[in-house]
């Protein structure tokens, strides 16, 4: 279950297409719904929503999220593997809009539209995805600053 439409994507590829250095879109796709039936049997549900595990019954209770469609489906075994989140960090204009995290592909499609030649840009984090981004918005043409604690 995956409540983003898309499938399985390669992350570690985002800032360098901001950067251009990777121009095609979908090379990111690593994976799709229908190549992880075909390889793997895999029922793969994407735009869905967990809302309730009846540990008793063993069920996941999922509501669709273009119609609303409520499912249960039974389980064995349950893994949780529900992926990490960016922190936002609790300060004052955070709310920006151009404030942005880099996580999934609309945050780089937001960030994409956002960045032109000759801004100046602040990445805050020197983990790999800072560094990445710090790298590629240069190769924009973007003035960056790196700030690490």
């Amino acid at each position: 279950m995956q409540h983003a439409l898309g499938s399985s994507f390669a992350n570690c590829g985002l800032p360098y297409h901001i950067g251009g250095e990777i121009p095609n879109r979908d090379v990111l796709a690593t994976q799709t719904p229908e190549s992880l039936k075909a390889l793997l049997n895999l029922d793969v549900r994407t735009g869905c929503e967990v809302v309730a595990i009846d540990r008793q019954a063993k069920q996941v209770h999922v509501r669709r999220a273009l119609t609303g469609e409520l499912e249960i489906f039974p389980y064995d075994k349950l893994m949780l593997a529900p992926g990490a989140m960016p922190i936002r960090p609790q300060l004052p204009g955070m709310d920006d809009p151009r404030i942005f995290t880099l996580h999934t592909l609309q945050n780089m499609d937001a960030i994409l539209a956002a960045t032109n030649e000759g801004m100046r840009a602040v990445v805050i984090g020197a983990g790999f995805i800072g560094l990445e981004m710090t790298e590629q918005l240069h190769r924009k043409g973007l003035s960056v600053h790196l700030v690490e604690q």
